[in-house]
């Protein structure tokens, strides 16, 4: 038979079993919530994430629906094919050092000027056609072709004329 020091030995070591025990609930109880904060957190961003990947697609499917019109309209006046393939030409013409490629930049730039004065003629002014114009062969440093898109080349401004004032 135990004794009564035994015994009291016994519970107050169960004593600290227990309130071991009970500090290791509270701190998984601490971190349940803790994580339980992150997840509803994660969750909640991850719901913005899918209502702007939705967003996102809506959008980019419009502006690509507006820049084909865009484009079906442009060529009523201009051959947008024929003016991207003359950058194309003048982009690789003024990384060649060889007496064609002048005469290549050359007439691919010819097209483009031409574009430039079919779009006066209907008022407009492309922001991107008016670069690639102005480009120099002689100047591969500053002017490179290919970084005018068809983005700023649809950058259309509307141009008045004396009599339309």
């Amino acid at each position: 038979m135990a004794t009564f020091k035994q015994l009291a030995s016994s519970i107050d070591h169960l004593d600290s079993l227990i309130k071991s025990a009970q500090h290791e609930i509270e701190l998984h109880q601490r971190r349940i919530k803790k994580y339980q904060k992150a997840l509803d957190l994660i969750n909640n961003k991850q719901g913005e994430l899918l209502i702007l990947e939705s967003q996102y697609k809506s959008v980019k499917s419009e502006a690509e629906e507006k820049k084909e019109i865009l484009k079906e309209k442009l060529n009523r006046v201009v051959d947008v094919e024929l003016i991207l393939k003359s950058i194309s030409i003048m982009s690789r013409a003024i990384r060649t050092r060889r007496a064609p490629a002048k005469s290549d930049f050359w007439e691919a730039q010819k097209v483009i000027e031409d574009a430039v004065l079919q779009l006066r003629k209907v008022n407009l002014v492309s922001k991107g056609l008016d670069k690639l114009a102005l480009m120099n062969y002689n100047r591969p440093d500053r002017d490179f072709p290919s970084s005018v898109g068809l983005d700023e080349i649809f950058n259309l401004i509307e141009v008045k004329t004396e009599g339309d004032e």
